[in-house]
């Protein structure tokens, strides 16, 4: 079984900025590491594949919704 998920992000790359949304596979959540102001930290990310691309990727599961299971083929 997968998990099917729809994720949205705010566009910036055209003239204003646009909310995008589409559907992906949740894959499992992650700790992904970064350095802010010269402290390590570490936060939660969802790390999910494009329903009909496969292409993977990260998002803050705070922008994802569940919208059901689907059986793997």
């Amino acid at each position: 079984m997968r998990t099917l998920c729809e994720a949205h992000w705010l566009d910036t790359d055209g003239e204003e900025p646009r909310m995008m949304k589409d559907k992906y596979y949740l894959l499992h959540f992650g700790l992904k590491m970064d350095v802010i102001n010269g402290v390590g930290v570490s936060y939660t990310v969802a790390i999910c594949q494009h329903y009909e691309t496969g292409q993977l990727e990260i998002f803050d599961p705070q922008n994802i919704r569940i919208i059901g299971t689907e059986i793997k083929k």
